[in-house]
């Protein structure tokens, strides 16, 4: 069942992500992001438990906001553009499609790439690469681009990725359940000892 709910959270990234990128490209600023409320919201619906889902959202807030302002402080530099969005985003920050795209980032690092905790070497290098690629196809789209040299902004953003999902990489292991676990709970929550 995990292996499924992996599939699926890399499956409702990857639909996000086009989803962000192409109405960005369109000019379409919100689009995106409603398309990401909507796949959070089924993100977290997926979990079962209160306590995992409050710190999936604890987690997506914190990527989003932090992926957010590294972002907008790479556009504010110069080191980001983004052309398709000029002319209906004048605010001196990173539009919103690119802000819901690091708030869905924050739904991987528990599921799809559950697989990188307590190896941040590797998961810094994997957003090292990782990263910069998605940077590539969306610059390659047309939504985004560098705004000074490409080397500058590609070594940038291979740093800002790798050490974010190496951070992510020490976070707790996701946990499931245990049989014993449910158990206990459907007995504690229908009065049975």
């Amino acid at each position: 069942m995990t292996n499924m709910r992996n599939a699926v959270n890399y499956i409702l990234f990857q639909a996000g992500w086009l989803a962000c990128v192409g109405a960005g490209l369109a000019g379409w600023m919100w689009y995106g992001p409603l398309a990401v409320v909507a796949i959070l919201g089924l993100h977290l619906a997926f979990l079962t438990r209160p306590e995992q889902r409050a710190f999936e959202l604890r987690l997506i807030l914190v990527m989003g906001l932090a992926g957010t302002a590294l972002d907008s402080i790479l556009f504010a530099t110069g080191l980001v553009t983004y052309p398709s969005s000029e002319a209906t985003w004048t605010l001196g920050m990173s539009p919103p499609w690119i802000a819901a795209l690091w708030f869905l980032f924050g739904t991987l690092p528990r599921h799809s790439l559950a697989w990188i905790t307590g190896r941040p070497v590797l998961a810094g290098v994997l957003g090292a690469i990782g990263g910069p690629m998605s940077f590539w196809a969306g610059q390659r789209l047309g939504a985004i681009g560098t705004g000074g040299a490409p080397v500058w902004t590609y070594g940038v953003l291979a740093a800002e990725y790798g050490v974010c999902l190496a951070l992510c990489a020490l976070l707790p292991s996701p946990k499931e359940p245990k049989a014993t676990e449910d158990v206990n709970l459907s007995r504690s929550h229908s009065g049975a000892v």
